[in-house]
């Protein structure tokens, strides 16, 4: 099986696809808890809420606040796996997660922006001085139809239209511009949007940056709504505490080298641990040729 963890390509061009890595059963129930949660939301546009920009609207921000069932695959262990080796580092802290879901018709495209105009301070984040990634879960096939997303070759300046496939992960680096059109297919296009950061920003000032695509993008609106009491938009800021599981952590669909990949970036404990767990799984389930066991259910950290 090839590497699909290539982390000096994504360093090189600030964007990473990786093919056919969800775990199957994670990517089936996020698929359908997102449709449902879009279709639930549809009509509520507009509604003030505490969480996020302060209101609902077509991308559903902090969704694991709409459904707390979510924060099992914002925060599955399979994306611990995914994220350290391309943050170079184990402490993270949550910052986002969103269901972009794009039904038929549906007037909802992306203009050409980077993640961190929605952040605290895009100049500090433009210098390096805190770092946000977009792991996007690819939920429903997609078509040149169904309002894929491209994404801007930070050397190159190229621009890359993806066509991914359900299971497929769009990995996206937060000053990377991308963009993405309406859907015009008569399918939906589902996608769930993990962002995470090396920093705690989770308090923004909706003051910063109230002229830019990123008004446009959310509905030219980003005002807190008539009575909210809080001048900060919210968004989450905990620390990312990483779970051994019991499960081992192995993904059936990375090859050795990408499974191992983020043990580099865990304290030695952590590591003996997984490696430990890993072999009472295999003792356990008497598997042959001592192979691990296979990370494949849903599930969050312990």
């Amino acid at each position: 099986m090839e590497n699909k963890l290539n982390v000096e390509l994504f360093d090189k061009q600030g964007y990473l696809h990786m093919k056919d890595v969800i775990p199957s059963s994670a990517l089936s129930e996020c698929r359908k808890k997102c449709i449902n949660l879009k279709k639930k939301y549809i009509d509520k546009l507009g509604e003030p809420r505490k969480w996020g920009t302060g209101k609902i609207w077509r991308g559903l921000e902090m969704a694991s606040k709409l459904d707390e069932e979510l924060i099992a695959f914002y925060l599955h262990p399979f994306m611990q796996q995914i994220s350290a080796p391309l943050f170079k580092s184990s402490q993270l802290y949550c910052f986002n997660d969103q269901v972009v879901v794009k039904l038929p018709g549906e007037n909802f495209g992306f203009e050409e922006h980077n993640d961190n105009q929605y952040g605290p301070n895009p100049l500090a984040a433009a210098k390096g001085e805190f770092k946000t990634i977009n792991f996007m879960w690819i939920l429903t096939n997609q078509t040149k139809e169904s309002g894929p997303i491209s994404c801007q070759n930070i050397e190159t300046g190229e621009w890359e239209e993806i066509i991914a496939q359900a299971g497929d992960l769009i990995i996206v680096e937060g000053n990377t511009v991308h963009r993405s059109s309406q859907n015009t297919s008569n399918k939906v296009r589902a996608v769930y949007a993990c962002v995470y950061s090396d920093k705690p920003i989770g308090n923004i000032d909706p003051i910063f940056n109230n002229d830019s695509v990123l008004v446009n993008t959310l509905e030219k609106s980003l005002s807190l709504p008539e009575g909210t009491e809080t001048s900060k938009y919210l968004f989450y800021e905990n620390k990312w505490v990483f779970c051994s599981c019991k499960a081992g952590i192995h993904n059936k669909r990375l090859n050795d080298r990408d499974n191992d990949l983020w043990l580099e970036y865990l304290t030695e404990n952590q590591v003996e641990e997984i490696m430990q767990n890993r072999k009472n799984m295999v003792d356990a389930t008497q598997q042959i040729n001592n192979k691990p066991f296979s990370l494949n259910p849903v599930g969050g950290p312990n």
